[in-house]
């Protein structure tokens, strides 16, 4: 039987490497900005929701940054949208859309294309980038209610920023007259160029689930907004 003394180095050895696997397994999971790769995407979600990239990098002096994210029914389709504002130079704006996946359009040059979206970019005009950051900031600043749920199943907006560096995050559930009284929705519809239209919000009753899918067995995510943070 070998002796405990001969076992400790070892089994510290094994705490260390999986200190170091977990500590990974935890990076993997903290989202570095928007990202193509739906796999990393789906890993980094919540963080990518929650804006933790936007908070690490807002400081003053920095650029400026803005994410809306627009949740219609998590498994039907989720529209992210980027801007970062470089002083002198032009806003650069991304768009991406992911929808419901139909394994019957898989093209297999790219079949990691299916769940990857759509992602369209272009620079905006001073104007353009000024009406939305002002339409943004009146959002950040109107104050989530208290038992605010942003659910996956439902329909929500997610706005978070780095403007004036100060980072602010916030969430709009439909429905609800906060929901309702956003105004960048139109304005983004019209700059991503997608032909797809933003989901229109529908009581869940209504939606039509498919004998193979599975959403209702699952356990869906519901977030809320507390403290200036997504929790």
């Amino acid at each position: 039987m070998r002796s405990l003394s001969t076992n400790i180095p070892e089994f510290a050895a094994i705490l260390r490497f999986g200190a170091i696997g977990l500590t990974a397994l935890l990076a993997a999971c903290t989202s570095g900005g928007p990202s193509d790769n739906p796999f990393l995407r789906k890993f980094e979600w919540r963080s990518y929701l929650a804006g933790d990239d936007l908070r690490r990098l807002c400081r003053a002096g920095n650029e400026e940054r803005l994410r809306l994210v627009y949740n219609g029914r998590y498994r039907d389709q989720v529209r992210m949208y980027d801007i970062v504002a470089f002083q002198g130079r032009p806003a650069q704006f991304e768009a991406r859309l992911r929808g419901s996946t139909n394994l019957m359009e898989i093209d297999f040059s790219d079949p990691m294309g299916l769940w990857r979206g759509e992602k369209t970019s272009k620079s905006l005009d001073g104007a353009t980038w000024t009406t939305l950051r002002g339409e943004a900031i009146a959002a950040l600043r109107d104050p989530p209610p208290p038992g605010l749920k942003l659910a996956d199943g439902g329909y929500y907006w997610v706005v978070a920023g780095c403007l004036d560096g100060v980072f602010r995050i916030n969430g709009f559930a439909w429905p609800s007259p906060r929901f309702e009284k956003l105004v960048f929705p139109d304005h983004l519809a019209e700059l991503d160029g997608f032909k797809v239209a933003l989901a229109a919000p529908r009581a869940r009753d209504d939606v039509l689930v498919s004998p193979f899918d599975d959403t209702k067995r699952n356990v869906e995510a519901v977030y809320t907004i507390r403290d200036n943070a997504l929790r």
